[in-house]
């Protein structure tokens, strides 16, 4: 009997873990379903440790083949193409995003975000410009917790960010990039006050993501942070911006129609843009 429960908790363990894996990543849950069938077929060693060493470097290898060798090759057919991750300019926030499969974009989304990377970086040398969630390689899968970045045609991209004392260029001090707000000043509108009034808990729900005193130095950039949304907002490929109100007035794009504000019924945009293009 003790025996069964082990092999039902092994059981459910595994398909947990499958599960999950296809949730964040898309396509780990079938590596890792390949990589059991594999490893049962392998030859039987009496080490326990090198049973170990051996199946973490059988999965690493079949989840690095499978994701930056031929995944990349199948999302191109459909659509959609990673962004870069070691170039200068533009690069994600964590390396997580990249081994979860959550940057890929269409080849216009590509090249908006590479031109608009530059471009920054030759106003403001030195700057690197972090993107966050974009989508999952293949098909139109939802990309959980998001609710609408399945196309490609959607990415998060960090602002800018600088040390409160001495102006020195600073990223996200968020560690998975969402959640360090940049709240309405004195005279500014409120929105997340007026969210949360009206029962809108998921609002601010990405600020529990951040520990208590994390970026206690850093501030938005202003200067880099406008530069950057303005040169957005005159490409023609960029259909729209989310960011909160607040931001919106602070860096004068009061009468720019592209720049919008999401609702209440999704988080907040004071930590990072939300970009779309056609």
């Amino acid at each position: 009997m003790r025996k069964f429960f082990l092999l039902l908790l092994k059981f459910f363990g595994w398909g947990f873990l499958t599960i999950l894996l296809t949730v964040l990543s898309q396509t780990g849950g079938i590596i890792l379903l390949l990589f059991l069938v594999i490893r049962y077929f392998l030859p039987k060693t009496q080490s326990r440790p090198l049973r170990v060493i051996r199946s973490w470097a059988l999965f690493f290898l079949l989840y690095g083949g499978i994701n930056f060798l031929l995944v990349p090759k199948i999302a191109e057919r459909g659509g959609k193409v990673p962004l870069p991750v070691f170039s200068e300019h533009l690069q994600p926030h964590r390396l997580g995003f990249v081994l979860l499969n959550r940057h890929y974009v269409t080849p216009r989304m590509r090249e908006v975000m590479l031109e608009t990377a530059e471009a920054v970086a030759r106003k403001f040398p030195g700057t690197v410009t972090y993107y966050l969630d974009g989508s999952h390689p293949l098909g139109e899968p939802r990309l959980y917790p998001h609710l609408k970045h399945k196309s490609g045609r959607k990415l998060d991209v960090c602002f800018h960010y600088q040390d409160k004392n001495s102006g020195e260029k600073q990223r996200n001090p968020a560690l998975f990039g969402y959640g360090y707000f940049a709240p309405p000043l004195p005279g500014e509108r409120d929105l997340p006050a007026e969210c949360a009034a009206a029962g809108r808990w998921i609002y601010g729900l990405t600020g529990k993501l951040v520990w208590e005193n994390t970026g206690k130095n850093t501030e938005i950039d202003p200067e880099r942070t406008a530069y950057f949304l303005r040169n957005l907002t005159e490409k023609k490929a960029v259909r729209r911006l989310f960011i909160e109100p607040h931001l919106k007035d602070r860096f004068g794009f009061s009468g720019n129609k592209k720049v919008r504000f999401h609702g209440c019924w999704a988080v907040r945009h004071d930590d990072h843009v939300h970009l779309e293009v056609n």
